[in-house]
């Protein structure tokens, strides 16, 4: 009787050990990645702008921006100049081809919790430089930590790429 009990322990033990439950795979979700609208960045305050070189910021609130995504997630912003998408920082320099004159524009910013700060500086040897923070829209991405790692080949500066693989969607 004892090795009937000790037998029937092992088959049990085997059977219910070794069942799964098998279904169909999930897809991979994205529902933690958070992109804003484009924004038109109409509020930039003058830091220096003397015809030729300049400086601008502007503040943008973004409350999907927190601490936790601050310390170990990603915010990326990217400037779109025509139907074009550039992951910032941003510089675009050259030389006038009609002029010969010369420009440097550049787009970087900084992350604080709850919003995030543009700003654009460069010079402009034409004198017009003031005119360089006219109709600057932006689109802001959220990424936490849990799906950087997840993707950890992807070009996260490639606009086109990053709203690819996560499918981005649009809530501020």
């Amino acid at each position: 009787m004892r090795k009937i009990l000790f037998l029937f322990a092992i088959i049990a033990t085997v059977v219910f050990t070794s069942c799964t439950k098998e279904g169909k795979a999930g897809k991979d979700g994205n529902a933690n990645v958070i992109s804003s609208n484009t924004v038109t960045i109409n509020n930039w305050t003058k830091v220096l702008d003397d015809g030729i070189n300049y400086d601008y910021t502007a503040n943008i609130s973004f409350a999907s921006i927190t601490d936790e995504v601050k310390n170990k997630g990603l915010v990326l912003i990217y400037c779109q100049q025509g139907s074009d998408w550039y992951a910032l920082p941003y510089t675009d320099a050259g030389t006038d081809a009609t002029t010969g004159l010369k420009y440097s524009n550049s787009f970087n910013y900084s992350i604080n919790t709850g919003s995030t700060k543009i700003e654009c500086n460069g010079f402009d040897d034409s004198g017009t430089a003031s005119g360089v923070t006219e109709n600057i829209v932006v689109r802001i991405v959220v990424i936490p930590a849990s799906i950087t790692s997840k993707y950890p080949n992807t070009n996260w500066k490639d606009y086109k790429e990053v709203d690819r693989l996560v499918n981005t969607y649009r809530t501020e």
